[in-house]
């Protein structure tokens, strides 16, 4: 919102209802990570790069949510954002699994993190669908950059390790 000018929006939940809410955005983050991360891409990784098997998994996963998108917001521009942000946080999800010793634990964390933030401060309330737009470029740069650094094959082969540890 800083970017365009406008004031961050108020917190759509009071400081004293995030431990509630982090709780019920845990339970739901732990039956998608369990499935998505613990089940379904170590399989699908084994069979090919990383980056494959996380743009397939990104888009069921990303098609999974369009029902709740289009009842949130039958906008199309929000519900390709809210897509293309799903698949740039699938990218950094698998980041983080295969960056932890694959921990099922750490994908759960971070999704859920995610969701609160965006439960707090929705990106779609305020100038939608701008605000939308703005946080999917976000995520899915900051997808690009870490995929070009840790490499599409694994995602957990930082490319520049020997150079930081010359330095």
């Amino acid at each position: 919102m800083v970017l365009i000018g406008k004031p961050i929006p108020d917190a759509q939940f009071p400081v004293t209802v995030l431990p509630v809410l982090f709780l019920a955005f845990f339970i739901m983050a732990l039956g998608e990570e369990v499935g998505w991360m613990g089940y379904a891409f170590e399989p699908m990784q084994g069979q090919g790069s990383a980056f494959k098997a996380t743009l397939v998994l990104g888009l069921i996963w990303a098609v999974w949510h369009v029902p709740f998108y289009i009842f949130i917001m039958a906008d199309p521009v929000f519900i390709v954002a809210q897509v293309l942000i799903l698949l740039g946080l699938r990218f950094l999800l698998v980041w983080i699994f295969n960056n932890t010793g694959k921990s099922v634990f750490a994908a759960i964390l971070f999704h859920a993190v995610y969701n609160v933030t965006n439960g707090v401060l929705p990106n779609y309330q305020v100038n939608a669908p701008l605000g939308v737009v703005i946080t999917s470029s976000f995520v899915l740069i900051t997808a690009i950059i870490v995929t070009f650094l840790w490499g599409p094959k694994t995602l957990a082969q930082f490319r520049y390790a020997r150079l930081s540890k010359n330095v």
